[in-house]
């Protein structure tokens, strides 16, 4: 087996740095404890908090209540495994909006292997929701749409059996009335 080293240009941190800035996904490190050590501006833009802020605060701070308890079992299996991948939390924002986050993390260490901290990258799902959502209500629109249109194809098929049973009639009745007169002659 041949392992490949390759060498990260020298301004690689600059590099990183200027990714960080301005990717839109959420970035941030915590400490073991939790507590966020970094977040990139997509971060905060979206916990709705300047970064400043939330330095040193733990993770729950930005957290629907109810994600408190999901958060902090995150926070433990990132540490006891190395990373977790697809954990989602709810957000709630200052204004009171509810931002769901899919996270995938991964245990950090220093130079020495001693662990320092969890990385997390988070994606806002709200988009995605949105549009699920909006397929939901078009999925429904069409389903009752189908429903109206099978409804009418059975009325008009019923009509098609009435129409064909009165002719089947009339053409009866014109045989009897020709029947009757050849008769009467």
């Amino acid at each position: 087996m041949t392992l490949t080293v390759f060498a990260a240009p020298p301004d690689f941190q600059a590099l990183a740095a200027s990714l960080a800035e301005q990717t839109p996904v959420v970035l941030v490190t915590l400490d073991c404890a939790g507590n966020f050590t970094s977040l990139n501006p997509a971060a905060a833009r979206l916990f709705g908090h300047p970064a400043a802020d939330l330095l040193g605060q733990p993770m729950t701070m930005v957290l629907d209540p109810f994600s408190h308890t999901k958060a902090t079992l995150m926070i433990e299996q990132t540490l006891a495994q190395g990373s977790v991948a697809d954990w989602e939390l709810d957000h709630l924002r200052p204004d009171g909006e509810l931002t769901l986050v899919g996270y995938t993390t991964c245990r950090l260490a220093d130079g020495a292997g001693a662990v320092v901290g969890i990385g997390a990258v988070g994606h806002d799902f709200s988009a995605k929701l949105e549009l699920t959502a909006q397929l939901a209500q078009t999925n429904q629109e069409l389903e009752g749409a189908l429903l109206r249109l099978e409804k009418a194809n059975a009325e008009i098929k019923a009509t098609q059996a009435q129409l064909v049973q009165s002719e089947k009639m009339r053409a009866l009745g014109q045989m009897v009335a020709g029947v009757a007169h050849e008769v009467n002659n």
